[in-house]
């Protein structure tokens, strides 16, 4: 039980103030949560996010519930982060896709991760909702080794 109050405790407070700054900008705002991550083009999964997003920009908390463990090809153990914040900006936007950069508080979603990744999304905008597909990445194992990524799929409310 005790856990689950510490859990609460750290994603609420994030919460909460996502909701007031939603409640203080209502124009061209939008409010959104991704339950949990799944491994599709990443690596990473078991990983909330909750963020509210300005037009093409926006504001990110991360929260993984597993200690996931990768391993490099030179046997060196590496574990995923348990929570970070971002800022995402989004310059590339269309209909159903957008592109940009996201930039963690903290090296995300591993140890030795990175805090500047590509952005891409697609999304499905139903009325006042979306709903969209996100793949965040540091380079598609382009740039660096280890490419741990991050698939979510997140329902937004648009205000």
């Amino acid at each position: 039980m005790k856990d689950i109050f510490s859990v609460i405790r750290r994603v609420g407070l994030p919460a909460f103030i996502l909701i007031l700054l939603v409640a203080e900008v209502s124009r061209s705002q939008s409010l959104g949560v991704s339950p949990y991550s799944f491994k599709a083009i990443g690596g990473v999964q078991a990983t909330s996010e909750f963020y509210i997003q300005h037009e093409w920009i926006g504001v990110h908390y991360f929260h993984a519930w597993d200690n996931e463990k990768f391993i490099t090809e030179e046997d060196q153990v590496i574990t995923q982060k348990s929570s970070s914040l971002a800022l995402s900006v989004s310059p590339l936007q269309a209909t159903h896709f957008n592109a940009g950069m996201i930039y963690f508080k903290n090296k995300f979603p591993v140890t030795v991760g990175n805090r500047l990744h590509f952005m891409l999304s697609l999304s499905l905008p139903l009325d006042r909702f979306t709903i969209s597909y996100k793949h965040i990445s540091n380079g598609f194992g382009l740039i660096y080794e280890m490419n741990p990524g991050l698939d979510t799929i997140s329902v937004q409310i648009n205000f």
